[in-house]
């Protein structure tokens, strides 16, 4: 790809916030509509709401019938999508340029007109609670929903985004919509796009599709900071292999140190040349699968190390993620091995931030969580900034056995241990 390309903000009278990243020489465009509430913002007797609206949106407005809005779908000639996370809940689309405008009216009846109609709720529930059994049967899906619910069990964190089929199950309607009413209007919402259009094109159609809409006074969008609970804990389940995640402190979001996080990450066990993949799969043959990620969040994060392997062997595997930890509170990362980190991040960001796509989805993010824009220069040069000592102290912070949660999912017999 090559040309020019633009980045502009703007907030419209109705409260919505409209980013555009104009990028000329593509022929396309991203478009995302953000919603500021996830399931961390969820009461325990409601959880799972938010996800279950997401699926709603898609299944009738005062405008569209739910096959209707599949026809609309398809022929756009793209595809949207809805997720849902933990802290928001978004739709987003990948289209030709020209149908920007189709698209912008359909998200925006869908956002704000759906009706909610009773035959297609009690249809879609069934859909959602076979999605809850579907995670249920996949356990690298499942001990992660586990681990997230164990270490912080007080928290609306710790519940899965699905819900429990006891949550889906009774919730009514009448819930359902007050929910609805309290969180999706334009002052909650950040619509993204990026690709071959203006700021001036995006905002006058949003202005149109995105009109105010009054607040219902009611649930507040306000959650507590979660409280760590490091234990150990043994799930048996008939499985060929035992399942194993590691949870630790990690960073919040926005923290300062997150691109050493990041980094630290990435030596640990993001990738072929990790020490976990070289010294667990490699050296050993222990595993198949094993890999490190991390969580953030506003005001919490937490660092995870997942494994699966042979009933025989998960405490050798325990025992050497947790040696590995220790040689990164231990020592210095060497000079060579972390440029090769730098270089494998840079690289897999400066990927990235060539799609369209993933253009639209970072720009949200950052808005979301710095309320500012980041360019790839400026990524690149903090990434760049980065000593080995910066990781060594982050290590020594957030890599201690006796803050870290343990969970096996499998055939564990013997007890195991830190």
């Amino acid at each position: 790809m090559q040309g020019n390309s633009g980045f502009a903000k703007k907030l419209l009278p109705s409260g919505l916030k409209v980013l555009v990243e104009e990028i000329p020489y593509v022929r396309s465009v991203a478009v995302g509509v953000w919603v500021a509430v996830g399931s961390r913002y969820e009461k325990e007797d409601d959880q799972g709401v938010s996800h279950f609206i997401e699926h709603l949106l898609f299944k009738g407005t005062s405008n569209r019938s739910s096959q209707e809005i599949a026809e609309t779908i398809d022929n756009l000639g793209g595809h949207l999508c809805g997720a849902t996370s933990r802290g928001y809940t978004f739709f987003y689309a990948h289209v030709l340029d020209e149908r920007l405008g189709l698209v912008l009216e359909l998200i925006g009846d869908m956002l704000l007109h759906s009706v909610f109609d009773p035959q297609e709720l009690e249809l879609e529930r069934q859909v959602v609670l076979e999605e809850i059994k579907t995670v249920e049967d996949s356990p690298e899906e499942y001990i992660h929903d586990m681990l997230s619910e164990v270490i912080w069990p007080k928290s609306s964190l710790g519940r899965p985004i699905l819900g429990t089929t006891e949550t889906i199950s009774r919730l009514a309607r009448d819930h359902i919509c007050r929910y609805f009413g309290n969180f999706y209007h334009p002052e909650n919402f950040i619509l993204t796009v990026a690709g071959r259009t203006s700021i001036d094109q995006v905002a006058e159609q949003a202005e149109r599709y995105f009109p105010t809409r009054p607040k219902i006074v009611g649930q507040a969008a306000t959650f507590s900071k979660p409280e760590f609970c490091w234990q150990t804990v043994r799930q048996a389940r008939d499985l060929e292999q035992v399942h194993l995640c590691l949870g630790l402190r990690g960073l919040r979001q926005a923290h300062e140190k997150r691109f050493a996080g990041f980094l630290l990450n990435t030596i640990l066990g993001n990738g072929n040349s990790s020490r976990l993949f070289q010294e667990v799969r490699e050296k050993r043959g222990l595993v198949y699968t094993i890999y490190s990620g991390s969580e953030a969040y506003r005001d919490t994060g937490m660092s995870v190390v997942y494994a699966s392997c042979s009933p025989d062997s998960y405490q050798e595997v325990i025992d050497i993620i947790l040696a590995e930890l220790g040689k990164l509170r231990e020592q210095r990362v060497g000079e060579e091995e972390l440029q090769r980190a730098k270089n494998q991040l840079k690289a897999s960001i400066t990927l990235g931030m060539e799609s369209t796509l993933s253009i639209m989805i970072t720009q949200t993010k950052y808005e979301f969580y710095f309320g500012r824009r980041f360019s790839l220069d400026e990524i690149l040069k903090q990434i760049d900034q980065v000593t080995a000592r910066e990781i060594l102290e982050l290590a020594q912070k957030i890599f201690q056995e006796e803050q870290a949660t343990l969970i096996t999912l499998g055939p564990v017999k013997e007890k195991f241990s830190l």
